[in-house]
């Protein structure tokens, strides 16, 4: 089932996601998160954008032949580092908006994966990249709170237009 995607101003967005519960049905939230992003052609998708404040989000991506589809629940960064790179970045949230933010080229992550199985792996590149973003929305921050303050305001008329439409009911709730 595809999901309604929550939009910015919907306060949600702004608190920090709960640890996972293990008795919710994680395998139909997963699986209708992975129909909403491929319907939506996105390549990260946090839970929280679909109205689960959950620490969780997935990712399906290919980069140079190599896919990365992931599903990462109760992520924890325990470093970022490299010289931050610009690049032009949009989110589902944001509908119609794009900006160019600053991110490290590497992070280090903590998670664990559907079967409560625990990892730590660094990651780089563009898959660093689309983990910071949902990491963002895991820490209930936008991807615009990276910007200079100048390139925020030069998207501020486009965010109220987006914040003025009709918010639609959250799909599904916490247990």
């Amino acid at each position: 089932m595809i999901l309604k995607i929550v939009l910015y101003g919907n306060p949600l967005l702004t608190k920090i996601s709960k640890p996972v519960n293990r008795e919710y049905p994680l395998n139909i939230l997963i699986r209708d998160m992975y129909e909403t992003l491929h319907a939506t052609k996105g390549v990260g998708l946090a839970a929280v954008q679909v109205g689960v404040p959950y620490r969780l989000f997935i990712t399906d991506f290919t980069e140079n032949g190599e896919e990365f589809k992931e599903v990462f629940i109760n992520p924890k960064i325990i470093r970022e580092w490299g010289n931050p790179i610009a690049l032009v970045e949009g989110c589902l949230s944001f509908p119609g908006i794009a900006a160019e933010i600053k991110r490290k080229r590497n992070v280090e992550l903590s998670y664990e994966d559907i079967e409560g199985k625990h990892f730590t792996k660094i990651f780089t590149g563009v898959q660093a990249r689309i983990i910071q973003h949902e990491m963002d929305h895991v820490e209930g921050r936008y991807f615009i709170d990276n910007l200079e303050y100048v390139d925020r305001m030069s998207i501020i008329s486009n965010l109220s237009k987006i914040e003025n439409r009709e918010l639609s009911e959250l799909s599904y709730q916490v247990i």
